[in-house]
């Protein structure tokens, strides 16, 4: 379901101009990415109450690379209190063959799109949009953290009608199409640097009445490192619940997040 990690913190806020590149990998389905961000971060409050101390807006470009494709995209997200965020993120999406891979058409949902059959399927290259809306709910009692993030996503491929895989979520799609994924989290916090729980995504693609399950656990190391502002190291593993093609197969992600502070 794509190779996005994303780690629900409560880091301190500065006002300032950020910078973060954020390289991972995945297996089942396998893949690799590059996203970065250059944005402007507003706190929105100066209370020290645990409420709002670290309530903020940031706002800026993201652009995120794989072998098949590339987004580059305005976002924004915005955390009004401690315990909610929302997360926009939408831009022009290109999917080419330079490497290999790219876009790919099916002539029906139940068509097999497995690895294997991915191969033998022709590639060309094809733009559009993609727009994705994130609300997240956390939750801090103590040492315990939890959160709940449901990403909706919205595609639209121009100049095309009919079915297509889309790699990043994993499933096939129309030419203008969405789905949703909701992820649970449950962490332990073990230190300031280190927490491990468990998550679970659900994912569905209601044009096609497709749904994906997955459970493992997460393990999140946030090492204080002098050349970055911020830096986190994120590993998902575990087993496919309900897959059109891995349903009972173990999966793995990893992520390293690097943030820099470029300026007041």
């Amino acid at each position: 379901m794509g190779v996005t990690i994303t780690h629900h913190g409560y880091a301190e806020t500065q006002k300032g101009l950020y910078a973060r590149v954020a390289p991972a990998v995945c297996y089942n389905p396998v893949g690799m990415q590059i996203s970065g961000n250059l944005f402007y971060r507003f706190p929105l409050s100066d209370s020290t109450n645990i409420l709002w101390e670290n309530t903020k807006f940031d706002i800026g470009v993201q652009n995120t690379f794989t072998p098949t494709d590339n987004l580059l995209a305005f976002f924004f997200n915005i955390e009004p209190i401690a315990f909610f965020d929302f997360t926009f993120v939408g831009g022009y999406h290109l999917m080419f063959t330079a490497f290999g891979y790219g876009f790919q058409t099916v002539s029906s949902p139940s068509d097999d799109y497995s690895p294997d059959a991915l191969k033998e399927i022709p590639k060309q290259s094809r733009s559009g949009y993609w727009m994705t809306f994130t609300p997240t709910l956390k939750f801090k009692l103590q040492n315990f953290v939890a959160a709940n993030s449901l990403a909706i996503n919205y595609f639209y491929k121009s100049d095309y009608t009919g079915y297509y895989y889309e790699p990043h979520t994993d499933t096939i799609l129309r030419e203008s199409d969405w789905n949703f994924i909701n992820d649970i989290y449950g962490f332990y916090q073990f230190n300031s640097k280190i927490m491990a729980g468990l998550n679970y995504t659900y994912l569905k693609t209601p044009s096609t009445d497709y749904a994906s399950q997955r459970f493992g656990g997460i393990f999140v190391f946030t090492p204080t490192i002098s050349s970055f502002y911020d830096f986190q190291a994120v590993v998902i593993a575990g087993t496919y619940l309900e897959n059109h093609s891995f349903t009972g197969k173990l999966f793995f992600q990893a992520q390293a997040s690097m943030m820099f502070k470029l300026r007041p």
